[in-house]
């Protein structure tokens, strides 16, 4: 199964938490059009998640809960600890993951409390940590990539978390042009996507606002991107 590569365009689905479960996937799946999708998080809290959790959590990792085609998974952890993520990702791959996602996007509450999601864009090094630890443990067949927002409250700060997303030695980042202070709200920064795509040398697949085929030619005019996320 390829996940992405740079020079090819590649249409992938959003995990969406509450929304974007298994059922919901075998539907889309049996409609086509994505080339993968990506799983909701699985919390890395205190203690290591073992196979049978995350079969439980996901379980379509291996193939569709009904329907018959299937949607190539990219499996997606949530946490602050680089050596609890690190073992996660181990057991994910055991339990039948390709490919890990890590998630410091997430702007939900309960999640920020505890160190996780979009709490660690305020750390740049802590995200490098993080994804080197989980790249190290794992093959280099199995892709680690990185789902991030712009910053907290700045733009701007994209610039330094894409690169600590690179040296941590992911395959490719996922930016989704919001901070976390601007949750959901209408308007994305394609500016600071397209800054970011020039001067990193991973993929980037750019996320936010793309409804129509319009919203996703508009945006790789403004980005130069050739990979998009949706939800």
């Amino acid at each position: 199964m390829s996940f992405i590569h740079p020079n090819q365009p590649a249409l992938v689905l959003a995990p969406m938490e509450g929304v974007m479960d298994a059922p919901m996937r075998a539907l889309i799946a049996d409609l086509g059009g994505f080339d993968y999708g990506v799983s909701e998080f699985i919390r890395v809290g205190q203690e290591v998640i073992r196979v049978e959790q995350i079969l439980h959590e996901i379980p379509d990792l291996n193939g569709p809960v009904f329907g018959h085609a299937k949607l190539p998974l990219q499996l997606q952890l949530l946490g602050d600890s680089p050596e609890l993520m690190a073992a996660s990702a181990i057991e994910a791959c055991i339990a039948g993951a390709r490919a890990i996602d890590i998630n410091f996007g997430c702007p939900a509450p309960t999640i920020l409390r505890h160190s996780g999601g979009a709490a660690l864009l305020k750390t740049p090094c802590a995200i490098t940590e993080i994804v080197s630890a989980v790249r190290k443990a794992l093959p280099p067949i199995i892709p680690v990539s990185a789902k991030v927002r712009l910053g907290w409250d700045n733009p701007s700060d994209v610039d330094t978390i894409a690169r600590a997303v690179e040296d941590g030695g992911a395959n490719w980042i996922t930016i989704h042009a919001r901070t976390k202070l601007e949750g959901y709200k209408p308007g994305v920064h394609w500016d600071a996507v397209a800054r970011v795509k020039s001067r990193l040398s991973i993929p980037v697949i750019a996320n936010g606002d793309l409804f129509t085929p319009e919203d996703v030619i508009g945006c790789e005019a403004q980005t130069g991107c050739s990979h998009f996320m949706i939800g």
